[in-house]
């Protein structure tokens, strides 16, 4: 049955407008405040973002890929050359364009649920447009990775179209409508790697809608499904093309984190089909274990320091899942269980990444959360009239229901932005996992005369580290920590104004440095999130 939609050319009425407005400035608040500051830091792969966008700005195209960063897409990096052209090398222009697709995913999720959930119902379409909206706005797994420079924020923004031109594909019965979902289901791949997954989702969705439609002759049928395919094939035949050339050996990533073949894969270890099944289910029971209660913190992404979905809110959702399937509201919730049930895969069959190799999730689990609080909504109204006809005791204020129903969103809404603002952005791990000593280094390079030559004292990173290439490209610098050079404390005559700039357990050499240059200045860098001084500098008179 298709689902019955809602014109997006219908005037909106003064109040859902209002609402709209609220949520829509709200989001971008959310996404834009302070975001060069917040988190703290700047992660070397948010760096590769800027790097990528500045040979962008060089060449022209460079393709659908980089291996840089352990090899990505560029479709979202061509946004960021766009924006590091006009605002400069900066933290901002890099993370930006991840504040600007995370609210226009926000946006989209409104008028897909706008146009495909009113169930026959304006008013209901109303309200859960605007309660997933609003969900996803202050949602914590959407937030963080709306605040940093990973081209993956792109990849939900890619599903919600993908999804949206399906229902499209249902409610006008055309060929050219499953091109146009085919087409854009491809475009994901240059997004981010994992995207496969929602391929194969929304075709396996695509497969059996088609099947059961036994009021449309079979050629048609046919045809719909060849149209699908045949537009996703020559969508991803750019990226094919580049992952099977051996000489960009594209697939070497993948091998090793692939619990198949990455050495350190329990995997390797398991012996008959039993045990191998039983380790698959148990590593998707982890992720969803992970991503709500048990978080483990990632130090790729950062993600992790808290639930990056709350419980109650994943709960909701569940709630949403199930009723949303029972009542059989449609191709949208067919669509969502098939992510639910594939996507979760992009962590189970891999080591690391828990949380943004699903991260295609999360406009769903707003959606269906809202779709949850609607639901209970109805039930709680509708079990007190019933209640009523049996017995003249159940008697419950007409606000309770309401005020019990705002009360849980309240709940959603505030441990979301609690667990991110004040637990997660500024946190140690993230400081850690976002260089946030090496970042705020930079920020003094950037002071030093032109003549200044660096002396560079790191155990963690060398001098060519990508989050300073980007950030100050032009300062003169030399690698003197044991772990990438040949210590020494001497100076390079002839080479312009020395510096020495000392992180890490090289901050503890200060007297020794002192004592060797007596005659010199000390400047101590801002405190991190760990409460350590992030560098010290040492200069000698001249």
């Amino acid at each position: 049955m298709p689902p019955r939609t809602t014109s997006l050319s219908s005037r909106f009425n003064n109040g859902e407008f209002l609402l709209f407005a609220i949520i829509f400035f709200l989001a971008g608040w959310l996404r834009f405040e302070n975001v060069a500051s917040l988190p703290v830091g700047f992660h070397g792969d948010e760096a590769v973002s800027g790097l990528v966008g500045q040979q962008i700005l060089r060449e022209g195209n460079i393709g659908p890929y980089t291996p840089l960063a352990l090899g990505q897409p560029t479709g979202p990096l061509y946004l960021t050359a766009l924006s590091v052209r006009f605002f400069g090398s900066t933290i901002w222009s890099v993370r930006a364009v991840s504040a600007l697709l995370g609210t226009l995913t926000v946006i989209a999720l409104y008028f897909l649920l706008r146009r495909h959930q009113d169930d026959g119902d304006k008013h209901f379409g109303r309200v859960v447009a605007l309660l997933g909206m609003g969900l996803l706005a202050v949602m914590n797994w959407h937030l963080h990775f709306s605040r940093i420079g990973f081209p993956v924020i792109a990849w939900p923004f890619c599903t919600l179209l993908a999804t949206w031109a399906a229902l499209e594909a249902v409610q006008h019965r055309q060929a050219r409508w499953w091109c146009i979902t085919g087409f854009l289901a491809g475009l994901g791949i240059y997004s981010y790697n994992a995207h496969s997954l929602c391929i194969a989702a929304l075709g396996l969705w695509v497969l059996f809608y088609l099947a059961r439609q036994r009021d449309v002759v079979w050629w048609h049928r046919i045809f719909w499904l060849l149209s699908f395919g045949g537009a996703v094939l020559l969508t991803t035949v750019p990226m094919l093309r580049y992952a099977l050339d051996p000489a960009h050996a594209y697939f070497d990533h993948a091998k090793l984190i692939s619990i198949f073949s990455a050495p350190t894969s329990q995997w390797l270890q398991l012996e008959g089909i039993g045990p191998k099944v039983g380790f698959l289910i148990g590593r998707f029971i982890d992720f969803w274990d992970n991503l709500s209660w048990n978080s483990r913190v990632d130090a790729g992404d950062g993600t992790g320091v808290v639930p990056v979905v709350p419980l109650v809110m994943l709960v909701v959702a569940l709630v949403g899942l199930v009723l949303g399937v029972k009542a059989k509201r449609g191709p949208l919730m067919e669509i969502c269980l098939c992510y639910m049930l594939v996507l979760p895969f992009g962590s189970v069959l891999t080591l690391d990444g828990l949380n943004r190799r699903a991260f295609a999730l999360s406009p769903f689990l707003a959606l269906l959360a809202a779709i949850g609080i609607v639901e209970i909504y109805r039930w709680a109204s509708a079990a007190p009239r019933e209640n009523a006809t049996k017995t003249a005791r159940v008697q419950l204020p007409r606000w309770f229901v309401p005020g019990a129903v705002t009360l849980l969103c309240a709940i959603m809404v505030c441990q979301n932005l609690f667990s991110y603002f004040w637990r997660a952005a500024a946190s140690p791990q993230l400081s850690w996992t976002f260089v946030q000593e090496l970042t705020e280094t930079c920020h003094y390079l950037k002071t030093l005369p032109p003549n200044a030559h660096v002396y560079f004292y790191s155990d963690r990173w060398r001098s060519d580290y990508e989050t300073r290439q980007f950030l100050v490209p032009n300062v003169l610098m030399e690698d003197r920590s044991e772990e990438f050079s040949k210590f020494s404390f001497d100076i390079t005559p002839g080479q312009g104004k020395p510096y020495f700039v000392l992180l890490g357990d090289y901050k503890k050499r200060l007297t020794e440095l002192q004592k060797r240059y007596p005659h010199s200045h000390v400047k101590v860098g801002p405190k991190t999130a760990e409460d350590q001084d992030s560098f010290i500098a040492l200069w000698p008179d001249d």
